[in-house]
């Protein structure tokens, strides 16, 4: 929003402003996530109804969703975590393993490895070192 009011002030064009704040921001890694899919109905929405009050709604309400959906996934992968460290105490391998839960080989062997070498490590860290590794 600050930017868009900057570039408002310096074009004086909303048009030339919306979109020279939307590539800013998707040049910077702002909203990003957002930006790049719905580029074309955030630029829409500015140009069409201006209120900053309402496209604050809307980012918030976009930003609780993802939020809502990586929280869901994130809560289903330590939940196989959980359940990998169990089979691994039992001395599974991970094929047997990933028979068992029905889930990716490569996902559990990459499980299997971490645990082994860091077998103090919560169910949430080792989500957390998944998610640089599949980076």
């Amino acid at each position: 929003m600050a930017k868009l009011k900057e570039y408002q002030k310096k074009y004086g064009s909303t048009k030339e402003a919306v979109d020279a704040s939307v590539s800013y921001c998707i040049g910077h890694g702002i909203l990003t996530d957002i930006l790049i899919p719905l580029s074309a109905e955030v630029k829409k929405m500015l140009l069409t109804e201006y209120n900053e009050k309402k496209v604050m709604a809307w980012l918030k309400k976009e930003a609780r969703e993802e939020g809502r959906i990586e929280g869901r996934q994130e809560g289903g992968n330590q939940k196989i975590i959980s359940l990998v460290r169990k089979k691994v105490t039992k001395g599974r391998s991970p094929e047997e393993i990933a028979e068992m839960l029905e889930e990716d080989i490569a996902l559990i062997r990459e499980i299997c490895d971490i645990l082994k070498h860091h077998p103090e490590w919560s169910d949430s860290r080792v989500y957390e070192e998944l998610k640089t590794v599949k980076q």
